[in-house]
């Protein structure tokens, strides 16, 4: 999780950097999920969630201020990022593992109730 957290706060600095803005745009976005996905290869559910999330819940003033500050000392990671990056990381992959869960227990369910109406009839005492 820390090493993605990494990625995503070099990501930062290569969407901020990409041109002047007065906010979030079109251009930092395309820069973000660029370097996110093809640059650092991450999945791009985890990179879209990810810049979702720091644009609903951070200012572009604070997002250009941890850029600056990661420049300085990239390995001085804010928890308000860590914090995103984890999330999105957990939604994505239990989406993913509830997803799979979902069709192997579908088939699961099958056999368990054919078992279950086997020992049923089984302890019948006709």
């Amino acid at each position: 999780m820390r090493r993605f957290a990494s990625v995503v706060f070099i990501l930062l600095l290569a969407a901020a950097c990409t041109k002047p803005s007065r906010g979030y745009s079109g251009d930092t976005e395309g820069a973000f999920m660029e370097s996110c996905t093809v640059t650092q290869g991450q999945p791009a559910r985890v990179c879209k969630c990810t810049y979702d999330e720091i644009t609903r819940q951070m200012s572009f003033d604070r997002y250009v201020e941890i850029d600056k500050q990661l420049q300085k000392e990239p390995d001085a990671v804010p928890d308000e990022l860590l914090r995103i990056v984890s999330d999105c990381a957990s939604r994505v992959n239990s989406s993913s593992s509830s997803s799979s869960s979902s069709s192997s227990s579908s088939s699961g369910s099958s056999t368990s109730s054919s078992s279950s109406s086997s020992s049923t009839s089984s302890s019948s005492p006709n």
